[in-house]
């Protein structure tokens, strides 16, 4: 008597629906297309002028939450006569801190177009956790310079602080 062997019977072929299919393409070029945008913002910075007791410096503006998390980290040093420029859109005791950073800087905050504090000559880190910094009042915004750069135009609380952004930059 020959024996047979049941078999389980093939499970049918599940496939995606071509709906489904542009769905998701059009998902995945939507989350290709934001990373792009985020990282041309990084590499077209928005570029103003600071004006403190008569010294312009030319700034970058950190304009964007990228831009800001970012600041001037990542890079061996900063031109003479430039910094960067963190706008909020509110007044408070903002914290930064120096990840990233490999060369020291002045941190300026600023309320109401008014240096409020400065912190002088922040190195780079060396240890972890990270040192932060807060201003003793609330700011709206932070000016970052190189090191040396606040003490040597005699900056002190109570200064104004003009920033003009060029007209055909936003």
């Amino acid at each position: 008597m020959e024996e047979t062997v049941a078999k389980p019977a093939p499970e049918p072929s599940k496939k995606a629906s071509p709906a489904v299919l542009a769905v998701c393409a059009l998902v995945l070029l939507f989350a290709i297309g934001l990373r792009i945008k985020e990282a041309l913002e990084l590499r077209a910075p928005l570029v103003a002028e600071a004006t403190l007791r008569g010294r312009t410096f030319q700034i970058e503006v950190a304009d964007t939450p990228a831009k800001r998390e970012l600041g001037l980290g990542e890079r061996d040093g900063l031109p003479e006569g430039h910094g960067m420029y963190f706008p909020f859109g509110a007044s408070q005791r903002w914290v930064f801190w120096m990840k990233g950073m490999r060369f020291p800087i002045d941190i300026v905050w600023i309320s109401e177009g008014k240096v409020v504090g400065i912190e002088h000559s922040v190195p780079p880190p060396t240890t972890f956790p990270l040192d932060t910094f807060r201003p003793i009042e609330p700011a709206d915004a932070v000016l970052e310079l190189n090191a040396g750069a606040a003490r040597e135009i005699g900056l002190e609380p109570g200064d104004e602080v003009v920033i003009r952004v060029p007209e055909n930059e936003g």
